[in-house]
């Protein structure tokens, strides 16, 4: 008989035991639920983050690409009159002065 009773002590302290182990299971599969959720969360916004970020640069880069453009032509501009310059004769020089 006493072996039964320590047998059934035996069943009810496992029994308490499992179910608290579960239960700190439970808990922690909440928390792990909860953080998969936030970070689900952070990188549905850093990807659109990401598609702004994207499209700021594109726009960015035509904008250079324009700017150079002008710079370009400003440069080949300046650059032919430097040029024209050089190569006139000093009569013309002259008759370009005196038209002033």
């Amino acid at each position: 008989m006493e072996s039964l009773a320590n047998s059934e002590v035996f069943f009810i302290i496992a029994a308490i035991a499992l179910i608290a182990v579960s239960f700190v299971f439970l808990i922690i599969l909440i928390y792990v639920i909860y953080l998969l959720h936030q970070a689900r969360k952070i990188t549905r916004a850093v990807k659109k983050e990401m598609i702004h970020v994207i499209d700021d640069v594109e726009d960015l880069r035509v904008a250079v690409k324009d700017k150079a453009k002008t710079v370009s032509s400003l440069i080949s501009v300046a650059s032919g009159m430097a040029l024209m310059k050089k190569f006139t004769s000093p009569d013309e020089k002259k008759e370009t002065e005196s038209a002033e």
